[in-house]
């Protein structure tokens, strides 16, 4: 077998001399190097057009990074790091994935970098260069072909059984099973070292096992470049593709006892390369496993037989041992080869195929002698707790939304934890139409929240998104609109599951530009069929096709039959997608001056409610569809601020919409705040749509989706910031004849909150004002959380509604049903 650094006779008699020997291994250092772009950069006509080049070197390095610091880029402008010949280019937007202008581009083979700024279009500040990366050790690789690694036998140890991936790839298992693993190249105290992680399945998307001793802080995996696919094309004389590569985002988990780290990448790599599945059982003596390794920084190896006779292969010698000062009795020893870069290998079981074993350590002392050492997942699982997935096949939660975009429009993803102990690791994931994808994680404490721009992760252009946490958490996107100012807005709550079926109430064309946003979140493609259910009229089907893990916009106006219709629809997947509507209209001189956006149910109720809803100056409409072929009858119960309820029946014919204006239904109703109760005998869709200012021109609207049922605690992630005008309203319905008492509090970004508790009457609507009632005025976003309070609360709907001032009154709003959380 083959142990750890062994390099020389002195090396391997200070090893032996030693404690176990970590298995990261050095190849290169981090050295001083100071450039820069002017300020701001030259301006061009945009595109390709290369308007700043420069070459940076590190004369006699084998490979080389680049350190980009106040990086910033113009909107549709790019930076590109590539090798002289072009064969090896990457690529950055705006301020770097992380947003923080502060990156380290991928690695360049040989010691020459070329930085060039593209496009021009919109000058900005461009970059400072304060450093790189000399590389002493093997180069990253492109195409070349690479000779064996220089390696020198430990004769005390016999001989070396590691081999390329490729001598394996055709045996059952192990193709799928070694595509999640990657090398690790990053910098740590002004070196560059290499390790080996692996994807695994965990709470979020994109996490990544290695080592606590390859990345031990935040510091490191800033500076991470994971390469999948980084192997040898044959056994032998094989050619080295350099696979690809991701950044490192954020340092979930850590232990210097169990020596584990758990990270998340950016992009979503786990697409195309899979996971691990770790476990939580004990791996027995005798068990046979596979140690998948990039040995040295180089191409992927596999340690299949535990010396280069093939007389044995690698198997556990001893389990739930103690070594050195981690965790007693977590640690299992083997005779399997691996070299320094081993280090966070994963142990896959050949008869589970699970992850059994996390490799760390090497070369132990006797009488260990001759031996490597992992820590066992089950104690890596334990601590990780609900961040890793182990023997899960799912784990996690997540929120969907279908519409974002960013331009002409500006959106914002909202986050809030409402647990009052558990902190919630969050990831949001964004993907566009044409399949790029970008990610954001980070942690939030108990009843903190965090507001993310669409555009700091894709930049300009069309997105749907993917909010994934540990434990349940509350999401909601935010968009506002407009040129040369902002006038139109919408919100939506985070949908929490994709399905087959979607059913919208409100839909209409004419003078109306009616979309449909279908999100695919998974790995094949999918069929949509959605069948137009026209007031009036003859329902209209038409079948979308859905590339996987994309967005589709379906343009409804331009469906023949559709041109000029009132529609219901009816959507349904051949595979689990989300679907939303967008709906405009160009009013008052402005593309689209109004509109609105709403996500559809996935399940038929027969029994909606409505916390939000006015009338006078507002025109406020009730949308029925009915997906059924009989007739449906419904029960309408309006509740006043006051308590009264007014009552009033409406049928719908089947597979059609009916269309009920609130407005002239009741005297009452003619100028006055409601909510809405509605009973059905058989299950539909209902939706609320609210216009103004009333009369013969609507300048915003917005709408709704019904809750099904009650609830006893609601919340919103971004319900405001309260300036340039904007006020939000806190609308609760009592879902019960009793009087109750609810406890509305505003908790800003950055920790701050403030409460009040206010009496419901029973049957009643309640409307709480931010500004007034809450007394918040302009200052950092805030999220909100209703609580029905009492031995015996009162079951309440809450919906939240935004409103904003730009060339005239209440010009942008928005609202949208809060998501329960109890």
């Amino acid at each position: 077998m083959q142990n750890l650094l062994c390099m020389s006779l002195a090396v391997l008699l200070t090893i032996l001399a030693a404690p176990a020997a970590l298995a990261q291994t050095k190849i290169g250092d981090v050295r001083a190097h100071a450039a820069e772009s002017p300020h701001p950069y030259p301006a061009g006509p945009g595109g390709d057009t290369v308007v700043w080049r420069e070459e940076v070197q590190s004369p006699g390095a084998m490979f080389i990074r680049v350190h980009f610091e106040d990086l910033e880029l113009g909107a549709g402008d790019a930076l590109t790091v590539s090798s002289p010949n072009g064969a090896q280019v990457w690529t950055l937007t705006d301020r770097g994935p992380r947003g923080s202008g502060d990156v380290w581009s991928f690695v360049i083979d040989g010691d020459t970098a070329i930085v060039r700024i593209h496009g021009g279009l919109t000058p900005s500040f461009g970059y400072r260069i304060t450093e790189v990366v000399h590389g002493t050790g093997s180069p990253a690789g492109s195409s070349q072909p690479v000779s064996p690694l220089d390696r020198r036998q430990e004769s005390v140890c016999g001989s070396d059984g590691l081999e390329p991936i490729a001598c394996h790839m055709n045996e059952p298992g192990i193709a799928q099973t070694q595509q999640p693993i990657a090398r690790l190249i990053y910098q740590s105290g002004g070196e560059a070292f290499a390790c080996t992680g692996s994807l695994v399945r965990g709470a979020v998307d994109s996490l990544l096992l290695t080592n606590n001793h390859c990345l031990p802080s935040q510091a490191e995996v800033d500076t991470l470049q994971a390469a999948f696919g980084h192997q040898l094309s044959a056994c032998s004389n094989g050619v080295l593709s350099e696979g690809m590569m991701y950044a490192g985002d954020l340092l979930v988990s850590t232990s210097t006892r169990l020596d584990y780290s758990l990270v998340t990448l950016h992009g979503n790599p786990e697409v195309s390369w899979g996971e691990l599945l770790p476990t939580a059982a004990d791996a027995e003596v005798g068990t046979p496993f596979w140690l998948i390794q990039h040995p040295g920084g180089g191409p992927k190896e596999i340690g299949y037989w535990e010396d280069v006779d093939r007389t044995s292969g690698c198997k556990v010698a001893s389990t739930s041992g103690t070594i050195d000062a981690y965790t007693p009795g977590s640690q299992m020893e083997y005779a399997c080869d691996t070299l320094g870069g081993s280090s966070g290998s994963p142990l896959i079981s050949t008869e589970s195929g699970l992850v059994v074993g996390l490799h760390h350590v090497g070369t132990l002392p006797p009488p260990s002698a001759c031996t490597n050492a992992a820590t066992m997942t089950r104690f890596i699982c334990q601590d990780a707790g609900n961040l890793l997935g182990c023997d899960q096949p799912t784990v996690g939660h997540a929120r969907y939304f279908a519409e974002g975009a960013e331009g002409f429009f500006q959106t914002f993803d909202g986050v809030f934890n409402p647990s009052q102990s558990s902190p919630a690791l969050v990831s949001v994931e964004a993907f566009t139409e044409s399949g790029s994808v970008a990610r954001s994680s980070f942690w939030l404490g108990p009843r903190e929240n965090r507001i993310v721009r669409l555009r700091d992760l894709i930049g300009d252009t069309s997105a749907a998104s993917i909010v994934s946490s540990n434990v349940p958490v509350v999401a909601d996107r935010y968009m506002r609109w407009g040129t040369p100012y902002l006038y139109g807005s919408s919100m939506e709550r985070g949908l929490p599951a994709p399905s087959q079926r979607w059913s919208f109430a409100e839909g209409a064309t004419g003078p109306f530009h009616l979309f449909y946003l279908l999100e695919n979140p998974l790995p094949e493609d999918a069929t949509v069929t959605i069948t137009y259910l026209r007031e009036g009229s003859t329902p209209v089907r038409r079948a979308y096709e859905v590339a996987a893990f994309s967005r589709y916009t379906v343009y409804v106006n331009r469906e023949p039959g559709l041109e000029a219709a009132n529609v219901s629809a009816e959507i349904n997947a051949t595979l689990p997608i989300i679907a939303e509507r967008s709906m405009y209209l160009n009013s008052n001189g402005l593309v689209f001056g109004s509109g609105t956006t709403g996500s559809g149910a996935t399940t038929l109720s027969d029994t909606w409610y409505f916390a939000e809803g006015a009338t006078g100056f507002f025109d406020e409409f009730l949308l029925f569809g009915n997906t059924g072929t009989d007739p449906l009858h419904v029960e309408a119960q309006y509740l006043l601020p006051d308590g009264q309820v007014i009552a009033k029946e409406y049928d719908v014919p089947g597979e059609a919409r009916r269309t009920v204006w609130v407005n002239s239904e009741d005297a009452r109703l003619a100028d006055t705040a409601v909510a809405v109760r509605l009973f059905a005998d058989a299950p539909f869709i209902a939706e609320r749509a609210m216009w103004w200012p009333g009369g013969p021109a609507w300048s915003e609207g917005h709408v709704s989706l019904g809750a099904r049922g009650t609830g006893t605690a609601w919340a919103t992630a971004y319900a405001g910031r309260n300036c340039d005008g904007e006020d939000s309203f806190v609308l609760i319905s009592n879902g019960d004849s009793t009087p109750g008492r609810v406890r509305v509090t505003a908790y800003f970004v950055g920790g701050e909150s403030t409460t009040k508790e206010l009496e419901l009457a029973g049957d009643a609507r309640l409307t709480v004002s931010a500004a007034q009632d809450l007394g918040i005025g302009c200052g950092p976003a805030y999220s909100i959380l209703v609580e029905s309070l009492g031995s015996s609360p009162v079951p309440i709907t809450v919906e939240m509604s935004r409103y904003f001032s730009g060339g005239q009154p209440l010009e942008g709003g928005a609202a949208a049903l809060a998501t329960k959380v109890q």
